[in-house]
């Protein structure tokens, strides 16, 4: 399946739009949108509790997410927005690419994610890679 999510933040810590693209492919997939790591984490994009059409049985499913943000505001990149501070230089827009494998039966589930992104600031300029990679394990566990 897909889906297409957007959120726009305002706020003194992050002013900001996001635009995401989600896919799916796999068996017996639950309702609801992915957990997907944020760049700048944010925030979670996930709900674990909308159960699949076959609760009896496992899920197992791929997913692929594609992610603009338009940066604003950064209180970490950009500093304080009442009284001069610390700041570094920074690009107003990122890409992200989120692929994912995850496992879950019932009231429990294990999600494995690669995240590849574009940072937001230019402190690496030098490197000669000039992408931000992350990977994490989550094990869940609903009561």
């Amino acid at each position: 399946d897909a889906a297409i999510a957007w959120d726009v933040t305002l706020g003194n810590y992050f002013t900001q739009a996001s635009a995401d693209i989600e896919l799916r492919l796999g068996t017996n997939l639950p309702g609801g949108f992915l957990y997907v790591p944020d760049p700048i984490c944010y925030n979670m994009h996930y709900q674990a509790t909308l159960k699949p059409p076959r609760p009896d049985r496992c899920s197992l499913f791929g997913s692929l997410v594609f992610r603009g943000t338009a940066l604003a505001h950064n209180i970490f990149l950009d500093g304080n927005l009442l009284r001069k501070s610390h700041s570094v230089d920074r690009k107003a827009m990122s890409g992200q690419i989120v692929a994912g494998l995850h496992l879950t039966y019932r009231s429990w589930g294990i999600h494995l994610y690669a995240s590849f992104s574009t940072p937001l600031d230019y402190r690496d300029g030098d490197r000669e890679d000039k992408k931000d990679r992350i990977g994490g394990f989550i094990l869940e566990w609903r009561f």
